[in-house]
């Protein structure tokens, strides 16, 4: 995997702005892939540009992978609004919408625990 979890804070002074990776906080195979992990912006900067700014970069660093994905809260919740909202000004899509599938194990797993190898 190429630069996964590189953490880039952004700083206003001496204070954080947000974090995303230059490269990282992505998990890619830098050929065919590319998931952005997480895009934090601290709330006193939000509607600032600074996530746009952070996601913009990453698509840049990464437009020559096949597949750039990004998972958020569903669209019910007040996160997940937001972040479609935001999402979607940048141009993505949802995997419905992609023609594609997206799967996910539930986050509580009891049966698994105590199980490992």
């Amino acid at each position: 995997m190429s630069r996964s979890c590189e953490l880039s804070p952004r700083h206003y002074g001496t204070r954080w702005i947000g974090i995303a990776p230059r490269t990282g906080r992505t998990v890619s195979d830098d050929e065919h892939i590319c998931y952005v992990q997480d895009v934090v912006v601290n709330p006193a900067n939000h509607r600032q540009g600074v996530g746009r700014a952070l996601v913009e970069h990453l698509m840049r660093r990464y437009s020559h992978c096949r597949f750039f994905l990004q998972s958020t809260d569903h669209e019910s919740s007040p996160e997940g609004k937001r972040n479609h909202a935001f999402y979607r000004s940048l141009g993505f899509l949802s995997y419905e919408e992609k023609e594609m599938a997206g799967f996910g194990l539930p986050r509580n797993r009891p049966e698994l625990r105590d199980t490992a190898p």
